[in-house]
């Protein structure tokens, strides 16, 4: 929160505590209220690969496990790289944003 405060997006205000614990609100600049509008919403579900965090369901599988292809998706909506990883567990990386620490965490590659 403290991020946004200092990058000028936010404005943050102090809450009265609740159970003992102080409580913050975090409010939203008005120069930045376009990004909870329906628009934007709309443009993030059609523009955005699960990308960080997707499963199985969201890929269109071809015979062969690295041919794994996102259905409808374009580059990582971020960098613009087409490579990304695919975890053990399903959810798909940017290779570029947020690659994997280590081999191991690698079930497949996917080249879009």
């Amino acid at each position: 929160m403290e991020a946004f405060k200092i990058l000028g997006i936010v404005d943050l205000t102090d809450d009265e505590p609740q159970g003992g614990r102080p409580q913050r609100k975090i409010i939203l600049k008005n120069n930045f209220q376009w990004f909870l509008s329906e628009q934007c919403k709309e443009l993030m579900k059609s523009n955005t690969m699960s990308n960080s965090v997707g499963k199985d369901d969201d890929l269109k599988t071809s015979p062969s496990k690295s041919d794994t292809v996102p259905l409808g998706q374009s580059p990582c909506y971020t960098c613009g790289s087409t490579k990304f990883w695919k975890t053990k567990d399903g959810s798909i990386n940017c290779a570029s944003c947020h690659p994997p620490t280590s081999e191991n965490e690698v079930m497949d590659w996917i080249e879009i």
